[in-house]
């Protein structure tokens, strides 16, 4: 922190072992690989990015107080809380006093006037110098922000030997955890010791790892913090005579025995994540809000933003709570909407909760052309807004989510859904359906909606895969609440690779088929299989056809060139040609007309977290250019 070095990961440090006279051996950390001291990420693009994104705090300016301690040891906190967990406040204090007192004006000057001849005396080493001595003067402060940061979490760990752990509750909402070795039953060696105040901590964390060991806990103070004890492998014995405010997790499969609980929670189970000590694991809360910026010629410029607040804790899969909300405008119709997503993890064994919503605006905007294969699309004879439908929704749902391996999930979803189509002159849907003779169609009608999806993913890369896969399976069903003849069945698969057709993996083919199939003849058109730019038909307008059943197939070939640097970013860029074919099917009809279209355009990624497409397509409809910019963060 003093020298704003933010990469400090297990990878940089070595380790020098020392055997003293008692037998005891003394390690010493050996530091190397200092490639980010002095770090200064300045200008527009880092400061935006720090202001949206919370782990890009890391990424600040050497100036002379380090204002985000939190972000900025996001490379090292896991080390600090494993290696100085017998550390309390008064060791981080005396060490930063120690520096304070030894670290003088003229030795940080004369370190510096070690640099070559060309680079001393620029303008920037003097404020490098200048910043480092009040960094100095101020690093009591930073410690103790450190101090407070990492307390809050206190993670403990025993040895893969025998051992004894009592958890002592006593006054001033204080506890005190001492982790022994087990010789023949008795205490021997202290492992570690320390008290915590619950003014400081909000939960311990500790974990027993291998071998049979004795757990405890005694005390009556008050104002207890939460402990949680990992058991880890092999038999442990369970002795409380104080369980209050404590947390048990072990191996569901283990001889483990409980002599006393007295008010603890146990969970058993075989979960890997859940019984594994991993170091890296701790308590974090982050915050990314990213722009969404495109364009259609039906939707016209969309400016969106999304915002994901992301809170990990001990129960996770692989989060313990998600909050996702996403919010467009579109330019070209003035429509808007609004959706949320909330997962929150361990509702039951490895099952997370799903909560959602969406709300769209009476100006969100739909298209449709009719019913079949071979509906007419009019835009010449009338404009764009013959066949728009305004739509508004409202939608609530409650729904599971299970997390399979290997990037598999299954959830289940019911909706509860509010729509409303909208009036309109000289539109298509009024032409089709007068709302004098049919007003009943142009209320709010309420639907339930509820869908079973699987889905699964696999890529060697998410923003430019050479390899890879998705195949999503949908099976669901709606049904209005006013009258239940009007119901519907839909069946939705989708299935698509990347296959790298070169050594260097430059050429690659991407193909895709997707189709809907409906059951049911009693529905309204919104609730149709369609196909258009944004499902399978990329060089037609959205929803341009609408029937009971569809397929499309897609096929691009494309070509990423080297990553090159510019003056903000690294950025790198690909080529791709395509086309696409599908149709629509409805009950009556005879048609054997099969759209296709052709096409192609190239994308830009940053840093794999920045990615951009540029789309040119040529179908029935005429040219039409696309493009969308989305943050992966």
């Amino acid at each position: 922190m003093l020298i704003g070095d933010w990469d400090r990961h297990q990878d940089q440090w070595r380790w020098s072992e020392f055997e003293l006279e008692d037998g005891t051996h003394l390690f010493r950390a050996i530091p190397r690989d200092r490639d980010q001291v002095y770090s200064n990420f300045d200008g527009a693009l880092f400061a935006t990015l720090r202001t949206m994104i919370g782990i890009t705090n890391q990424f600040a300016t050497y100036d002379e107080q380090l204002t985000d301690v939190k972000w900025f040891n996001t490379a090292a906190n896991y080390l600090d809380r494993a290696l100085a967990q017998n550390s309390d406040r008064f060791v981080w204090e005396s060490q930063a006093r120690y520096i304070q007192e030894n670290l003088t004006d003229e030795q940080i000057e004369n370190a510096f006037k070690n640099l070559p001849a060309e680079i001393y005396p620029h303008e920037s080493t003097q404020v490098i110098v200048e910043n480092m001595k009040k960094r100095r003067d101020n690093l009591l402060e930073t410690v103790n922000d450190y101090y407070d940061y990492l307390a809050s979490l206190a993670i403990m760990t025993g040895t893969d030997k025998d051992d004894i752990i009592e958890i002592n509750r006593i006054e001033d909402g204080k506890t005190e955890v001492t982790i022994y070795r087990n010789k023949d039953g008795e205490k021997a060696d202290i492992v570690a010791q320390r008290v915590f105040d619950s003014k400081d901590t909000n939960e311990i964390w500790i974990y027993a790892l291998d071998d049979d060991d004795i757990i405890k806990a005694m005390g009556s103070g008050k104002n207890k913090i939460k402990v949680r004890v990992i058991g880890g492998q092999n038999n442990d014995i369970y002795d409380l005579e104080e369980g209050k405010a404590i947390s048990i997790y072990d191996h569901k499969s283990k001889d483990n025995t409980f002599k006393a609980k007295n008010g603890a929670r146990v969970r058993l189970s075989d979960n890997y994540d859940t019984n594994l000590y991993n170091p890296r694991k701790n308590i974090l809360t982050s915050n990314a809000l990213t722009p969404a910026i495109g364009f259609n010629p039906d939707d016209g410029f969309k400016l969106g933003i999304q915002n994901v607040y992301t809170i990990n804790g001990f129960n996770r899969n692989p989060h313990t709570r998600v909050h996702k909300i996403t919010a467009g405008y579109y330019f070209a119709t003035n429509g808007y909407d609004i959706n949320y997503t909330g997962e929150f993890a361990g509702v039951f064994n490895g099952v997370n909760l799903l909560v959602n919503g969406r709300f769209a605006g009476p100006t969100f905007t739909e298209n449709f052309f009719g019913i079949g294969n071979d509906s007419e699309n009019l835009q010449d004879d009338f404009d764009f807004d013959y066949n728009r439908v305004r739509i508004s929704e409202a939608t609530v749902g409650l729904g599971i989510k299970y997390n399979g391996e290997y990037g598999s999930n299954l959830t289940i979803l019911s909706n509860l859904q509010g729509i409303e189509v909208e009036e309109g002159n000289e539109r298509f849907i009024t032409d089709l359906i007068d709302p004098e003779t049919n007003p009943d169609f142009y209320e709010r009608k309420w639907y339930v909606d509820t869908k079973a999806t699987y889905n699964y993913e696999s890529y060697d890369n998410k923003l430019n895969p050479t390899r890879g896969m998705i195949f999503e399976t949908t099976i669901g069903g709606t049904i209005a609440t006013e009258d239940v003849d009007q119901s519907l069945l839909y069946f939705k698969p989708k299935l698509g690779f990347y296959n790298a057709i070169s050594r260097n993996r430059k050429w690659v083919i991407k193909s895709t088929i997707l189709g809907q199939i409906n059951v049911g003849n009693n529905y309204q058109f919104f609730q149709l299989a369609e196909l258009g730019q944004n499902n399978g038909l990329r060089g037609y307008r959205t929803q341009r056809f609408s029937g009971q059943r569809s397929f499309a197939a897609s096929g691009d070939l494309r070509y990423s060139f080297n990553e090159f640097k510019t003056g903000l970013i690294p950025l790198q860029m690909g080529i791709f040609a395509g086309a696409d074919v599908g149709r629509v099917w409805v009950d009556g009809e005879f048609s054997d007309q099969w759209h296709n279209d052709f096409g192609g355009g190239f994308w830009v990624n940053s840093a794999e977290a920045i990615g951009a497409n540029f789309n040119f397509f040529h179908g029935d409809d005429g040219l039409r250019f696309s493009f969308q910019v989305g943050f992966s963060f």
